[in-house]
């Protein structure tokens, strides 16, 4: 859609007082929008592409899908069910309808309201989301910037991770599980059944949090965090030929493998990190550890392993079982 110069820069001027104070407009300082009053491109989603390659703060694209829904005034509704790229901008002039799931990478201006059967992602650091009107979602999964005028109804589920961006939003938010995993979430008004703020949730870590999931959430909901206790009960006799080989195939170099008395105790992943510090780069998982066992045991020693499993908050499990249907435990 194409940008009127003339109308643009009128409804600049007689809406730029509005914009300060407000609580969608996060500075005092409107000087950052000045450089747009009069676009140096022809479209408006040009536009929005342009300040995003700037830099522009949020707040200022905010306020300038305000002046622009003052010069296109109404709109038909637009159906969409391909997501928007990274780097790309798509400007919706009135309000935006996508049956299943919408995936944002880039830019997306919605002067309207916005409604996604499915589930909203973005892709933060670089995505931003701006909707004027009130935004619907069967779920959201957000790390970029969103941004809604109205208000927000994510359903099922709302996840926001990493600490660079914002879900900010000017009326009530609500849904039945909210999770704020280092991200800065804002709204005039909570309708939240189970709400985890940031600094109680503390990236699932915090106190009592993992407990309260659990009489929230499906087993299947949680992830698994699972540990390998490794012994390493006898060295085939200590003969320097078969300490070699079991040297070669675990990566622990040979004098770690002779120390006296055996058995040797080592804990994956973290205290041997601590132990052996840079020989291993990462974490053991129960295949590797047990083709390990297979290899030394091959070599003429024996290693017996423990494994040790426990419950973890994982996003990726929540959101495998909310498309599964199986995200709450059922009320009694």
């Amino acid at each position: 859609m194409r940008i009127n110069p003339s109308s643009f820069k009128s409804a600049f001027d007689e809406m730029l007082p509005q914009f300060v104070p407000s609580e969608l407009f996060e500075d005092e300082n409107t000087d950052g929008l000045t450089p747009w009053r009069e676009p140096p491109v022809d479209t408006y989603a040009e536009l929005f592409s342009a300040m995003r390659k700037a830099g522009a703060a949020p707040w200022r694209l905010h306020a300038l899908a305000q002046v622009a829904a003052r010069c296109v005034g109404a709109a038909p509704p637009t159906e969409r069910s391909s997501g928007v790229e990274v780097a790309h901008c798509v400007f919706i002039p009135g309000d935006l309808k996508v049956a299943g799931d919408f995936d944002v990478a880039g830019t997306l201006i919605v002067l309207g309201n916005l409604e996604v059967t499915g589930l909203l992602t973005d892709r933060g650091p670089d995505s931003s989301i701006i909707i004027l009107g009130n935004a619907s979602v069967g779920a959201l999964r957000t790390s970029g910037e969103v941004r809604v005028g109205g208000h927000l109804d994510g359903r099922d589920v709302v996840v926001g991770h990493y600490n660079d961006n914002s879900l900010v939003v000017g009326g009530r938010l609500k849904a039945r599980l909210l999770i704020e995993d280092e991200h800065d979430v804002r709204a005039q008004s909570f309708d939240v059944e189970h709400h985890y703020p940031m600094e109680t949730f503390q990236q699932g870590q915090g106190k009592g949090v993992l407990a309260s999931l659990k009489k929230v959430l499906t087993a299947g909901a949680l992830g698994k965090d699972e540990s390998v206790e490794v012994t390493l009960t006898d060295t085939g006799g200590r003969s320097p030929d078969v300490l070699a080989r079991i040297a070669a195939i675990t990566g622990f170099p040979a004098p770690y493998l002779n120390q006296k008395p055996p058995p040797l105790w080592l804990q994956f992943p973290e205290t041997m990190r601590r132990t052996l510090g840079t020989m291993r780069k990462s974490p053991m998982d129960r295949a590797e550890a047990e083709a390990i066992a297979a290899a030394v045991a091959e070599a003429g020693g024996q290693v017996e392993l423990k494994f040790n499993a426990r419950a973890v908050y994982s996003e990726e499990s929540l959101f495998a079982a909310w498309r599964q249907g199986k995200l709450f435990k059922a009320k009694k």
